[in-house]
């Protein structure tokens, strides 16, 4: 009897120290997202955003208005964009970049939830199996558009 809840106290703190391995991808990359955001237009933020925000509000008509969200921007038609960027401006008062890479970035943690949720395995310990999702999905590798708004929303 002994034994059994000796292996059991083990297992258990095996699987806490791999729940804890497998967040401090995401708590790096939260902490590399928030330390070098900064609250600057980069490339395409400019036309992509300012320029539409500059025509969206000087517009008179909600026809006028609703082509400004819908114009193509280069090859595809960014309207999400246009949504979230006029929203932080309604909110805040002003276009702040680091809020857009922060809800951009945001998707990115619901990934692994969606994706541990659709994991089937009969396994209790299924955490084990899909660390390395964690370190994967987490990596600074193109951090040049995570911290990019147009590229992330």
């Amino acid at each position: 009897m002994q034994g059994n809840k000796d292996k059991d106290s083990l297992g258990r703190i095996i699987l806490i120290l791999i729940c804890v391995l497998c967040f401090v991808a995401p708590a790096y990359y939260t902490h590399l997202v928030v330390s070098n955001s900064v609250n600057a237009p980069i490339w395409d933020d400019y036309d992509s955003l300012l320029k539409f925000l500059n025509h969206f509000l000087e517009s008179d008509s909600t026809g006028e208005k609703f082509g400004h969200f819908i114009v193509q921007h280069n090859e595809h038609r960014a309207i999400f964009l246009r949504f979230v960027a006029l929203s932080v401006f309604r909110l805040m008062g002003n276009l702040d970049f680091r809020w857009l890479v922060y809800i951009g970035n945001l998707a990115l943690v619901l990934i692994p939830l969606f994706l541990f949720l659709s994991f089937k395995t009969g396994n209790t310990y299924k955490i084990l199996y899909f660390c390395p999702v964690f370190f994967l999905l987490f990596q600074p590798q193109s951090f040049n558009s995570v911290l990019w708004p147009t590229a992330l929303l």
